[in-house]
C-alpha cells in the first residue's frame, strides 16, 4: 500500500525549502500542512506533508493498520518523523488533509453551487475518502451531490431547468465517471437521464465529442429509446390517448382534438422528456374536470416514470441502487 523512500533521508538535516528525490524530482514542504509536533511525514507527488498519525487513524481504519504494522528497525526518518510514500494524486491528498484539519471544511461550499464548482470540490476528498475507509467524509461528500444531483422526483422537481439540468454535458460526463469510480449508483439514473436527453445520438456517436466510454454511450443510447416509449405510453399517455372522465358529459371536450395536436408537438420535440411537466392546460380545448382529470394522469404518469428511470439504464431499482450505495 505503501513504500518509503531512502532518498529522503541522504542529508541529516532537511533543508526548509526541498529534498532532492531518487529520480531527481523535487519535493516541496507543504506549506499549510507541516506541523512541528508532527508524527510522520507523507511524501505524496512532489510534496511533503508533516502531519499526526493519531489524526489519520482516528478518521481511518487503512491508515490505523499502516501505522500498527511493524517498521523495520533501518526505517527512514526525516526530522525524526518515519516517511511514508503514497501514490495519490497529490491535489486529492491535499483536499482530504483540509477536511481533516478543518472541521468546517465541508460547510465552506455555498449551497447553490453548480454541479461543475461541486464536483471540483468533492471529487478528491470522495476518492481518497471511499479508498481510505473514511466513511464520515465519503457521507458527507454524498451529501454535497445529493443538493444538485437529484434521487427522488421531488428534488428533480425542484432542480427542473436549474443548474442540474442547464450543465454542460461534459460536466454530466464527469459526474457520470466520478459516480462509477466511487461506487455511486444512485445517482446514475438521473444522470443517465440528462445525458440522454441533452447529447444527441450524432454527439453522442462522436468518438470525441464526449467524455464518455463507449458502454456508458451503449446505455445513454438505448435509454434514450427506452425514454421516448415511456413518455408515450405512461406519462404523456394522457395527450394522445384522451379520454374524458365519466363526469364528463360534454360532447365537445369528447371531440376535442386539441390534447392529440398536442402530443404531436411533444412527439417532434428533438429529445425525449418524460418528466418534464406539462402546462400547456389551457390549450386543450377541454372543460376544468377533464383537466383535473388528466393532470392527475400526468401527475401520476411522472411518478411511474421517475420508479422506472433506473430499468430504462439497464440498472437495479431505486431502493437497491441506495443499499449498494
Amino acid at each position: 500500500m505503501y513504500e518509503h523512500n531512502p532518498a529522503l533521508t541522504r542529508t541529516p538535516m532537511y533543508s526548509k525549502e526541498k529534498t532532492q528525490l531518487q529520480n531527481e524530482q523535487v519535493a516541496l514542504r507543504d506549506e499549510q500542512f507541516w506541523y512541528d509536533d508532527g508524527s510522520v511525514v507523507l511524501h505524496v507527488g512532489t510534496k511533503l506533508f508533516r502531519v499526526h498519525r493519531s489524526i489519520l487513524a482516528a478518521h481511518s481504519e487503512i491508515f490505523a493498520d499502516m501505522f500498527r504494522m511493524p517498521q523495520p528497525a533501518n526505517q527512514p526518518l526525516l526530522e525524526g518523523c518515519p516517511i511514508v510514500t503514497l501514490t495519490d494524486c497529490v491535489t486529492d491528498f491535499e483536499d482530504l488533509l483540509k477536511a481533516l484539519y478543518h472541521p468546517f471544511y465541508f460547510d465552506s461550499l455555498p449551497n447553490y453551487s453548480a454541479l461543475a464548482d461541486t464536483l471540483d470540490f468533492v471529487s478528491g476528498i470522495l476518492s481518497l475518502s471511499t479508498k481510505y475507509f473514511i466513511l464520515q467524509f465519503r457521507e458527507r461528500s454524498i451529501s454535497l451531490l445529493k443538493r444538485i444531483i437529484p434521487t427522488t422526483l421531488d428534488a428533480y422537481d425542484s432542480k427542473f431547468e436549474s443548474m442540474f439540468f442547464s450543465e454542460d454535458p461534459n460536466v454530466i460526463a464527469r459526474a457520470i465517471g466520478l459516480a462509477h469510480k466511487n461506487n455511486l449508483p444512485e445517482f446514475l439514473p438521473s444522470l443517465y437521464y440528462v445525458a440522454a436527453c441533452r447529447i444527441s445520438p450524432g454527439r453522442m456517436l462522436d468518438r470525441n465529442s464526449i467524455n464518455l466510454s463507449w458502454e456508458e454511450r451503449t446505455v445513454c443510447l438505448v435509454g434514450r429509446e427506452m425514454l421516448r416509449m415511456l413518455e408515450k405510453l405512461i406519462s404523456y399517455r394522457f395527450l394522445y390517448d384522451f379520454r374524458p372522465p365519466p363526469s364528463c358529459k360534454s360532447l365537445l371536450c369528447a371531440k376535442s382534438t386539441r390534447p392529440l395536436h398536442q402530443w404531436r408537438v411533444v412527439e417532434n420535440r428533438d429529445s425525449p422528456a418524460p418528466l418534464t411537466p406539462f402546462h400547456k392546460w389551457d390549450e386543450l380545448d377541454v372543460c376544468l374536470k377533464c383537466i383535473l382529470h388528466i393532470r392527475e394522469q400526468h401527475t401520476a404518469g411522472r411518478e411511474a416514470v421517475w420508479a422506472r428511470l433506473p430499468s430504462a439504464f439497464n440498472m437495479s431499482s431505486w431502493d437497491v441502487l441506495a443499499k449498494m450505495q
